[in-house]
């Protein structure tokens, strides 16, 4: 049962958000608030369903990138990258994480995100030269 989220107080739908137990319904309904904290937890919640993480990116890349279930999601939809906002498409080309988005970007060979990726200073060698091949 999904609880009524507008009767709860900050701190508990923070809990919630944490919360690895909680339902992706819920999530969702969280990801209604104003409350910077409880949207940047869901966030990183692998429960919350990909398309919802897509929609708090703008605003909570690092958080979004942060979430552990990007290996599943990009399995189950290779061409969810298509569907990401460019703030997070950036933070991961520049972050630890930009292995998620290595083969998405070299089939787009894309200049701006070869550009990117470029400027990340934990790729390797062998891995530039794929960028420019």
């Amino acid at each position: 049962m999904v609880p009524d989220i507008a009767q709860l107080s900050s701190a508990e739908k923070l809990r919630l958000a944490s919360d690895l137990n909680t339902p992706s319904a819920t999530l969702v309904q969280l990801c209604q608030s104003a409350h910077a904290k409880v949207l940047q937890a869901a966030a990183q919640n692998p429960n919350l369903p990909p398309d919802q993480a897509l929609s708090l990116a703008e605003l909570h890349a690092e958080s979004v990138a942060s979430n552990p279930s990007w290996p599943l999601w990009v399995l189950e939809d290779p061409k969810i990258w298509s569907k990401a906002p460019a703030r997070l498409l950036e933070f991961l080309a520049l972050g630890e994480r930009y292995d998620l988005i290595l083969p998405w970007a070299l089939s787009l060979e894309s200049v701006w995100f070869i550009r990117w990726l470029l400027k990340n200073p934990r790729i390797d060698l062998e891995t530039r030269r794929k960028l420019f091949c």
